[in-house]
């Protein structure tokens, strides 16, 4: 199994990693480590979980409209509202806890989506379970 990472549509370190989700009883943290430490500052219009691998041959051009679910999508996260800004928009509907903010600041013009604002302390954090084993080969 491959794990790609991406930010803005550039592989990070141009490497995979290889292996299998070591806890698959764990929550899945967005902004920092799974016990709050290094914390990330920045924000995160969507953030997208898929069973296979979409992008492997490097660099692709970042989408210009919110993202949206197909057949692989585990987990969606796009921020449409500030109502629900964490709000899972796959089939699993995963529950979610936080303390991101909303922001209204988008990538995408023409739409009222926002973006979830992290300071370094803050994260978001989806229930456990077996789409967590991500086993894409």
């Amino acid at each position: 199994t491959d794990l790609f990472i991406f930010q803005n549509g550039i592989q990070f370190s141009g490497d995979a990693r290889n292996g299998s989700a070591a806890n698959t009883t764990s929550p899945f943290v967005i902004g920092s480590g799974g016990n709050g430490s290094n914390g990330w500052v920045g924000k995160i219009a969507d953030f997208h979980v898929t069973r296979q691998a979409k992008y492997t041959t490097g660099n692709f051009t970042v989408p210009s409209s919110p993202m949206t679910t197909d057949s692989s999508t585990a987990l969606l996260v796009s921020v449409q509202n500030a109502i629900e800004p964490y709000r899972d928009y796959s089939v699993n509907n995963w529950g979610v806890t936080g303390t991101a903010s909303f922001d209204s600041d988008t990538p995408y013009s023409g739409t009222t989506n926002g973006s979830l604002l992290f300071n370094g302390s803050q994260n978001i954090s989806y229930a456990a379970g077996p789409v967590w084993a991500l086993d894409v080969s």
